[in-house]
Formats: structure tokens, C-alpha cells, sequence
């Protein structure tokens, strides 16, 4: 008997492969791999289906097939034959209210062979049953926004909100967020791309129920703005019961305001602890009045853009100082003219180097205005001037303040005093 050679055995072998190989794709063929398919929605008019994808290269297209029977075949229903093996999703639409339908996903080959998906059901929901109005987005900025609508008219247990880039947005889109509460109608929404467009769309359900959805609104993003550059906050004095602040100056075109904040708590919140708002953008300094002696505070300063945007600076803080005798009391003015005043004060009690008399047309900031005279340690000066060529002017208003100054540092002061020229 003649025995076989290596060479025709391996032969034989790669025929019996090639032939089991043949008959895998044959089989594929002959015997189309079924989808799964499941109902995830459903509304008066809808119900929305997903199914599992097939994924051999075969593929020709999906049918999708409704009835009222329980028993789905190919000559009832078309809801629509889909060429895409990836589109794996159909709201099948134009449905009676409060029926119960039955739906089959067919798979189709190139071979001319076919599989049937299992037999999913719905009923739909009871036309009318709810209603829900979606506004216009409000408070959009370049990442976020916020949604309000109307209560649901019937009863329901979480709304929906799902969001596309698309007008077609419904239950096959992004969900954005989930509200477990009949009475939470409005929701802040982030991390969107700015200068886009988006469609909104939001659903009411009670258990596994859609009871209503809303209209689609639109909204564009606005283009993303930079945040401006935080401000320098240094404390350049402090008193008994005040703490002067000097930042430095905001550069940007966009300035809308400063606003100082004090507070005794390191970590404190910008909702009650504002000091002031400043429009004017080469303001950089302000003082905080009636602090407590012997007291921590911090302070911050924002800096806020005409988009709204803003920047904090980093929190500053100082301990006030101890209350002594550094309180200077002012006497009657000697003299008023229609041109000058002469002006007297208590003697400090404290260590002091000179005094210094400040004046503004406002009885906050007087130290960050018009240092009209540092009469050395003299308690009474005449005050003609503001400023070089620049004379108190009669019947107006003027706000007077003295400081007793240490090595640069306010140790005593007096209230702001009140007085028009020329009105004694």
C-alpha cells in the first residue's frame, strides 16, 4: 500500500479548513443572526424602540414591522426599513392613545435570507393625559444655562430633560438630567460647547408611563469669554475700627465695577458681606469702616466684566488694633467764610508724629481723596484750598476728616465732620 506524503496530508487538511470555513459562512448566511429588541418609550402617539445591532457583513437592511396581534409578520405594519446596521433606534409614530401594540424587527441579507427579532409590546398612554410648557432658556452663559417649565398636568413622578444639536431631539438623544420630584420644574445644566446651537425637549413619566412632553426650544450658546485677571489686594493700614485696602488697577476694556468684600470668616460667601461697589476703574483703594477693635478680618476685591464675568482677588487679613484714647473729637469750627473754614480738633492721647486732614464732597473714603493740610501736631488749621488753584467753593457741602499718623500708620481718628462754606 502506498502511504501518504507529508505534503498531501497537509493538502488535505487545508481542503477539510477551507470546507469547514465555507460551511461557517453558509450556515451565517442560511441563518441570519436575530436582533433583541426592546420598548424604551412610549407617549399618546409614539412608542420608541431599540434593538440590538447585527453585525456580519451580510447585512442589507432592517424592517421594522407593527400589529395590533400579538403575532408580528411581515405583511403587517412597515414602520420603516433602515440600510444602516448602526442605526439601531425608531420611534415608530402616528399611533392610536391607549393601545396596545406589538413590534418585530426583521434582519435582512444579501443572500436573500432573513431573521426575526423577538415580539416587544406597548400600550400607549391616554391622549390629553398630561401637558407640559418648556420656556426659553434663560441665564445662558458660554457652558451653561438654565431650563424652567410648567407642572405636569397629571400626575407624574420624574421628568426627563434630553438635549441634541439637532431640532429632532426626543427620548434617542442626550439625557442631560433627571428630576425625581412632581414639583422641581427648573434645573441649572452645564458643560455645554459655547457658540452652538442646541434643541431641548423634556418628558414627564410616572413609573415606566409617559404621561406628556414639551415643546422643543432652541437656544445659542454664547462665545466662550475669558475670565478677567484677578486684582492684587494689599492692606496698607488699619485703625481701631477701619482697615484702608489698595489693589491693583483692572487693564481690561471691559470693566463694569470693583466690589469689596469683609468678613470675620476666612472662608465667607459674597451673599452679605459687601462693602462696597466701585464703577470708577483707576479707584484702587478703599477703607472699611466700623470694624470692632482687636478683630481678624479678610477681605477680597472682584472685579466684575460687562459680560458678568469675574475674577476674586486672593483674601487678605488683618487684626484691628486696639482701642485706646486714638479717637479725636472734633470742636465747632473757629471760622466760616465764604471761602475757608478753621477747623479744631481733640489732642491725641497716642504716640503720634503729625496729624493729617483730609476732605471730600462725601462722607465715605475721606482718606482716599484730597489731603488738604498736615498741620504737625497743632490741633487747629485753616483750611483755604483744596488743592493749588482749586478754592472751597461757597454753599457747597464739605466732608472733613483728621488722622493722627504713627510710622505711616492711622493711630487715632475723628468721624467725618459736615460743613458748607459760607453758612456762618
Amino acid at each position: 500500500m502506498k502511504i501518504p506524503t507529508i505534503a498531501t496530508l497537509g493538502c488535505f487538511l487545508l481542503v477539510l479548513l477551507l470546507s469547514c470555513a465555507d460551511y461557517e459562512n453558509l450556515n451565517s448566511a442560511l441563518h441570519p443572526a436575530a436582533v433583541r429588541l426592546h420598548v424604551v418609550a412610549k407617549t399618546d402617539s409614539t412608542v420608541t424602540l431599540v434593538w440590538s445591532q447585527y453585525d456580519s457583513l451580510d447585512f442589507l437592511n432592517y424592517k421594522v414591522y407593527y400589529s395590533q396581534n400579538d403575532v408580528v409578520e411581515s405583511t403587517d405594519s412597515l414602520a420603516d426599513s433602515m440600510i444602516f446596521s448602526i442605526d439601531t433606534t425608531k420611534i415608530v409614530n402616528r399611533l392610536s392613545p391607549k393601545t396596545r401594540y406589538y413590534f418585530r424587527v426583521m434582519v435582512n441579507t444579501t443572500y436573500g435570507t432573513n431573521s426575526e427579532s423577538n415580539i416587544d409590546s406597548a400600550t400607549t398612554t391616554v391622549h390629553g393625559s398630561g401637558s407640559i410648557l418648556l420656556f426659553d432658556p434663560d441665564s445662558a452663559t458660554d457652558t451653561t444655562l438654565r431650563l424652567r417649565w410648567t407642572k405636569c398636568t397629571s400626575s407624574v413622578d420624574r421628568y426627563l430633560v434630553f438635549a441634541d444639536t439637532t431640532s429632532q431631539v426626543s427620548f434617542l438623544d442626550t439625557l442631560i438630567a433627571t428630576v425625581y420630584s412632581d414639583t422641581s420644574k427648573e434645573i441649572l445644566v452645564k458643560n455645554f460647547k459655547p457658540s452652538t446651537y442646541y434643541w431641548f425637549k423634556v418628558y414627564a413619566q410616572y413609573g415606566s408611563d409617559t404621561e406628556a412632553s414639551s415643546n422643543t426650544v432652541q437656544i445659542y450658546t454664547p462665545a466662550a469669554v475669558s475670565k478677567p485677571k484677578p486684582v492684587s489686594v494689599v492692606i496698607t493700614s488699619a485703625t481701631d475700627s477701619s482697615v484702608k485696602l489698595t489693589w491693583t488697577q483692572y487693564a481690561g476694556a471691559d470693566f463694569r465695577n470693583y466690589r469689596v468684600h469683609c468678613a470675620r470668616d476666612e472662608g465667607f460667601t459674597m451673599s452679605d458681606t459687601l462693602s462696597t461697589t466701585d464703577s470708577v476703574q483707576n479707584d484702587t483703594s478703599w477703607t472699611v469702616r466700623s470694624l470692632a477693635p482687636e478683630t481678624q478680618y479678610y477681605f477680597r476685591v472682584i472685579v466684575t466684566t460687562q459680560t458678568g464675568q469675574i475674577s476674586t482677588s486672593t483674601t487678605v487679613d488683618t487684626i484691628t488694633l486696639i482701642r485706646k484714647n486714638g479717637v479725636l473729637a472734633w470742636f465747632k469750627p473757629d471760622a466760616i467764610t465764604d471761602s475757608t473754614i478753621s477747623l479744631r480738633w481733640s489732642s491725641c492721647t497716642l504716640n503720634f508724629d503729625y496729624y493729617l486732614i483730609r476732605v471730600d464732597t462725601a462722607s465715605f473714603g475721606l482718606d482716599e481723596n484730597i489731603v488738604v493740610a498736615k498741620p504737625g501736631k497743632d490741633t487747629v488749621k485753616t483750611i483755604i484750598r483744596l488743592a493749588p488753584g482749586q478754592n472751597l467753593v461757597k454753599n457747597h457741602e464739605y466732608w472733613f476728616e483728621v488722622d493722627a499718623i504713627h510710622d505711616s500708620v492711622v493711630v487715632a481718628s475723628s468721624s467725618p465732620l459736615d460743613e458748607i462754606i459760607g453758612a456762618k
